[in-house]
């Protein structure tokens, strides 16, 4: 059982990169709309896939989670065009549902931003513990 499990589970250097992708856009929202991101789901609690996205949720003022999506959007289109950005950004979408959505790609890695979302937030807090 060790060894699948030392087989599956996260490497250092996959680790590393998905925690200067989570920062990076932490620094890049809350510096551009002023909000603060955290992530949640299975980056945090080390149990994502190899291909696995990260899952972050921003909370902002007391916009409507619509205007903080589009803030947010609009952050990520224009780090998108910026040719020398930290990070390469691509294929900024807006999901329109029921829970608000960005979807991206950062330096090829999936990140979905939902909006005050504190139910993921909760939920790791229980698992964690």
């Amino acid at each position: 059982a060790a060894a699948v499990v030392g087989r599956i589970q996260p490497s250092v250097s996959s680790e590393d990169r998905r925690a200067a992708v989570v920062h990076y856009v932490q620094r890049l929202i809350r510096c551009s709309v002023g909000c603060e991101v955290f992530p949640f789901g299975s980056v945090p609690l080390k149990t994502y896939l190899p291909d696995g996205d990260i899952d972050l949720t921003a909370f902002g003022s007391t916009s409507s989670d619509e205007n903080l999506a589009n803030e947010v959007r609009a952050v990520l289109e224009s780090e998108e065009l910026r040719k020398d950005a930290e990070f390469e950004v691509k294929d900024v979408q807006y999901i329109h549902a029921e829970v608000k959505l960005v979807k991206c790609l950062v330096q090829n890695i999936v990140v979905d931003i939902s909006f005050n979302q504190i139910g993921g937030l909760c939920t790791l807090c229980f698992l964690e513990q």
